[in-house]
């Protein structure tokens, strides 16, 4: 077949299934030409169109952006959310997109929360309600002699005891030492730091790094693009604590682990990232188990 220039010879049709409003990304560069008789939009340079299909705007809410995170505060009752998902995020139907900040069932101490008969969707939205039983514990990770201990083993303790040498506790309760190597062996000892090691890297991209300071203490090094929200490194960070300490826990003699966690600050060096961490860590390990602090 003959052509002439300027002609079309095939087109690519891109067919939205749902109605909406179109938005064109930032770097996707458009021109305004005349085709076949018609005036067309041309792209030149980037491929992403997103359709907008619904809008969500509260009338009765004020928007807030804080330093940490993005809030909606309902006018009338007070009531606050955390967005989860930030202006410009993709979201998928059925996605939380916030959450309600409930002061009402805050705890005064660490401990372990146990649901009974709540059954919860994969959106882990509720789908049968039941009951939330909280039950107080302390625990402390330490790296101390024996001989350091103010008390002994089932001794009733109350609030602001020294139980160990410079480690007092926040509750009453009943004081129970648990020395890992000594009850399972310096073997499982070995194989729950190698469990550590391997969880902390299978948590890990490929542009993050990680290895052992010593002991029972592992440092981690994320690296984010600029345009990353400090509650989106947060949001990272705290996957990564979850996915370990949850691992950890599940095994036998597991206590789970204590995080500290800092944001680089612009000309910030190493040693004051470590020292700022360290700070965090130790205040995560004085609240107890289970704990993660931001600097």
């Amino acid at each position: 077949q003959k052509v002439n220039a300027g002609e079309k010879l095939a087109e690519t049709l891109t067919i939205s299934e749902h109605g909406g409003e179109v938005r064109f990304g930032e770097d996707l560069v458009v021109e305004n030409v005349k085709f076949e008789g018609k005036n067309i939009k041309k792209i030149v340079q980037g491929k992403e169109i997103t359709i907008v299909i619904a809008s969500l705007s509260p009338e009765n809410a004020t928007f807030e952006q804080t330093k940490k995170e993005q809030l909606w505060t309902v006018n009338k009752t007070g009531e606050k959310y955390i967005v989860k998902a930030p202006v410009d995020t993709p979201v998928e139907n059925g996605m939380i997109i916030a959450e309600l900040v409930d002061d009402d069932c805050a705890v005064t101490s660490s401990g372990e929360i146990r649901y009974i008969d709540v059954e919860v969707d994969e959106n882990q939205i509720i789908t049968k309600p039941g009951a939330v039983v909280f039950i107080p514990e302390e625990i402390h990770q330490i790296s101390k002699d024996s001989s350091l201990k103010m008390v002994d083993n089932g001794t009733f303790v109350t609030a602001g005891t020294e139980v160990v040498k410079d480690v007092y506790c926040h509750i009453d309760g009943i004081v129970e030492f648990k020395e890992y190597n000594d009850t399972y062996g310096h073997h499982n000892g070995d194989k729950y730091l190698i469990l550590v090691a391997q969880t902390l890297l299978a948590s890990l991209r490929k542009e993050d790094s990680a290895c052992r300071m010593g002991g029972d203490e592992f440092a981690a090094m994320l690296f984010f693009d600029k345009d990353t929200t400090e509650l989106q490194m947060k949001e990272r960070a705290q996957q990564i604590f979850d996915k370990v300490n949850m691992t950890i826990k599940a095994t036998e003699g597991g206590t789970g682990i204590s995080m500290g966690v800092v944001i680089a600050e612009p000309e910030a060096t190493f040693n004051q990232m470590y020292e700022a961490s360290d700070k965090a860590l130790y205040q995560a390990k004085k609240n107890g188990r289970g704990k993660m602090i931001f600097s």
